[in-house]
């Protein structure tokens, strides 16, 4: 059974594209996962904020890992919007990573810019760290604005991504920050 939204959009009897059809238990699980990290982040920076404030490159890198998650927590939103359109979803992926992209680009921008400079391999991680997080909901947004399904796992990846990457700063800044 299947109808139309305002759009002309085929969509499943949930409401949903055929695309993203099947994904919203993966989008309301994220979404909580999100949130719930997210609390952690904001803990983790007010029990240690005097240590971070000290150091040039994490108040950057803590608003950058807020982002990532609130991206997630966005997108996730996004996908559950009843009778959504594909390209309005893919649209809505790559406004959102517009802005997770300006945090990771304020963090590099600190992180060259500390004095003294910390190796070159050590900033190259965390670069490619910020930005490889970020870089598969890019490919999946367009893809989904296509109608591509193949969109649909690169933002999983990317989600996953964020995951990983969020805890290594959550671990930087509630256990290495006090060495």
């Amino acid at each position: 059974m299947r109808r139309s939204d305002c759009c002309d959009h085929p969509t499943s009897i949930a409401g949903m594209s055929e695309l993203t059809a099947g994904w919203d238990n993966f989008f309301i699980a994220t979404a909580g996962a999100a949130g719930a990290l997210v609390g952690l982040v904001v803990v983790a920076i007010s029990v240690n904020i005097k240590r971070i404030i000290e150091y040039s490159t994490l108040p950057s890198r803590a608003a950058a890992t807020v982002g990532s998650l609130v991206l997630l927590l966005v997108i996730a939103c996004f996908s559950l919007f009843p009778r959504q359109g594909d390209i309005a979803f893919g649209v809505e992926i790559l406004a959102a990573v517009t802005i997770a992209l300006v945090l990771q680009y304020v963090m590099v921008a600190r992180l060259v810019q500390q004095v003294p400079p910390r190796p070159a391999f050590e900033n190259a991680y965390k670069i490619a760290l910020g930005f490889g997080q970020i870089a598969p909901f890019i490919p999946g947004g367009i893809l989904i604005a296509t109608g591509s399904a193949a969109g649909m796992y690169w933002i999983a990846v990317g989600f996953v991504a964020v995951f990983v990457t969020s805890m290594i700063t959550v671990w930087v800044l509630l256990v290495e920050i006090q060495r």
